[in-house]
């Protein structure tokens, strides 16, 4: 006989109590994150398990100066010349990120690429392709917490990465599937491609492309708080990308002042 003291007494305790008691006691312990770095951190976890990290993100404004920008509006740039920027489709990548009093971070996503003698190696996995249908880029995991100061990325590609075709990288890469004018078969990537039409006088659509990076350096004003995404607001306004160019005698257009202008059209901040 089995007995439990109930109130100073000793009682007995039936087969079904005493198999109740070893279940509770033998009960799974409560899975989850115990890592305070992550989004997903739970404190009454038993057992460390599936964290997730947070996630910096690239929030932009597509504009038109303080409006934004639509390929169905006429603009007119420095040179007087009226046009229609239909597309506007551009590579970001190897973004850096600076924090007080802790300097220069980066991503910790990774890609594993075959190089052109057969090796395998590591690269740096942040690229995004903006389109300006979207407003939101996931960069990467990113974990840290302080100041942000200031972001410096390029436009266009590691080097890793321009020689490679779009099978190379997993199906939803950004690279595995470019927008039309990013990559041309036989040529391989470009960091930019547009597309605008001139408005007077009218003629057939213009395509620009440009493959050599430029790098953008933004001073920045974001607090990170440890275990939570980041949002990086920016916004890019399209009228300096064609501001100096010759839209109407486009032979004349030099490549690299074209992406230095291109570079200047970013900024800290949203509309």
């Amino acid at each position: 006989m089995i007995f439990t003291r109930v109130m100073g007494r000793l009682l007995p305790l039936s087969l079904f109590s005493y198999s109740c008691l070893i279940v509770f006691s033998c009960a799974k312990p409560t899975e989850g994150c115990l890592d305070i770095r992550a989004t997903n951190f739970n404190a009454a976890a038993d057992e460390n398990c599936c964290c997730t990290y947070p996630q910096v993100k690239l929030i932009v404004s597509h504009a038109a100066d303080t409006l934004f920008q639509s390929p169905d509006s006429i603009y007119t740039n420095d040179l007087g010349q009226a046009y229609r920027l239909l597309s506007a489709r551009f590579y970001l990548s190897d973004f850096i990120f600076y924090m007080r009093d802790v300097g220069a971070i980066e991503v910790a996503d990774t890609i594993l690429l075959t190089q052109a003698d057969g090796s395998m190696t590591w690269v740096k996995n942040d690229v995004i392709q903006i389109q300006r249908s979207l407003s939101s880029y996931s960069i990467g995991t990113l974990v840290t917490s302080g100041k942000m100061d200031s972001i410096s990325f390029q436009i266009g590609l590691l080097p890793a990465m321009t020689d490679k075709v779009p099978s190379d990288f997993p199906t939803k890469h950004p690279l595995n599937a470019p927008l039309s004018g990013l990559y041309v078969e036989g040529e391989g990537y470009k960091g930019v491609a547009t597309a605008h039409w001139p408005q007077s006088p009218p003629g057939d659509t213009l395509r620009w492309t440009a493959v050599q990076p430029q790098r953008v350096t933004l001073a920045t004003e974001v607090n990170v708080a440890i275990g939570y995404n980041i949002e990086i607001p920016i916004t890019i306004n399209y009228l300096s990308w064609l501001a100096k160019e010759d839209i109407i005698a486009p032979e004349v257009i030099n490549v690299t002042e074209w992406l230095q202008q291109i570079a200047l059209s970013f900024r800290y901040g949203n509309l």
